[in-house]
């Protein structure tokens, strides 16, 4: 009588123990995944924009990163004049798949590897003189979220397994 019953609490801790911890883990990956997501765009956006003003401000139009920054190296800078296909700078250091997209920000797979490029216009006098297009890997991102994954899913087994051991006693 006693052993069906510490069975079946134990089983009840384990199965409330594991909704809890998938809500959580859900959770916390999603709001990881967001904030993550946001933050490359917000990223390729601050070095599109700062190619943007310097082009505003009658700087030239081959693209500087700042290399002082060493997350910058991992973003690439390209400026297309409107209506060419060929980038300002040496076409050779620039990847093919770093150009112009109709939409602002473009999700790209290239060669298996998720590459996020954002597009914006260099506007003067309210015309577009250039498109300015900054790219990058989205690896680094998807490699914590893996990570972070397989920590909530070892994390779980192993509160799962203490739970029934507890339970058991």
């Amino acid at each position: 009588m006693f052993r069906s019953l510490r069975v079946r609490l134990a089983l009840s801790h384990a199965f409330v123990m594991l909704v809890i911890i998938t809500i959580f883990a859900g959770l916390v990956l999603l709001l990881l995944a967001r904030n993550l997501d946001r933050g490359a765009t917000d990223q390729l956006a601050a070095e599109a924009g700062a190619q943007v003003e310097r082009i505003q401000e009658g700087g030239a139009f081959a693209p500087t990163i700042d290399v002082d920054v060493p997350s910058a190296s991992a973003v690439q800078v390209a400026v297309y004049r409107p209506g060419e296909h060929a980038p300002v700078a040496e076409p050779k250091e620039t990847p093919s798949w770093l150009r112009p997209y109709p939409d602002r920000i473009a999700d790209l797979e290239i060669a298996g590897e998720k590459v996020r490029v954002l597009t914006l216009p260099a506007v003067i006098d309210g015309k577009t003189v250039a498109w300015v297009s900054a790219g990058r890997s989205l690896e680094p991102e998807e490699a914590l979220i893996h990570r972070v994954r397989s920590l909530f899913l070892w994390g779980g087994v192993a509160a799962l397994a203490a739970t029934l051991f507890a339970g058991w006693w």
